[in-house]
């Protein structure tokens, strides 16, 4: 959700493709901070477990359309 609002006004159709590596678990409550950049009209992102450091979303990707806000 965060990927969509910031780059794309929640307007999922302005997407062209999603990847995601889910790389551990997550702990319900457990708190989650993303991290994103812009690489042409790809965004790239990863998320960690704030409580743990741990990486728990790696090598993602959002892939836009070329009208979307990059």
């Amino acid at each position: 959700r965060v990927e969509r609002s910031r780059y794309c006004d929640n307007d999922a159709s302005k997407f062209k493709a999603c990847a995601v590596r889910f790389s551990s678990p997550v702990i319900p409550g457990e708190t989650l901070v993303t991290k994103m950049w812009k690489d042409g009209s790809r965004v790239a992102f990863t998320a960690e477990v704030k409580e743990t450091g741990k990486q728990c979303i790696s090598n993602a990707f959002l892939d836009m359309e070329p009208s979307a806000k990059l």
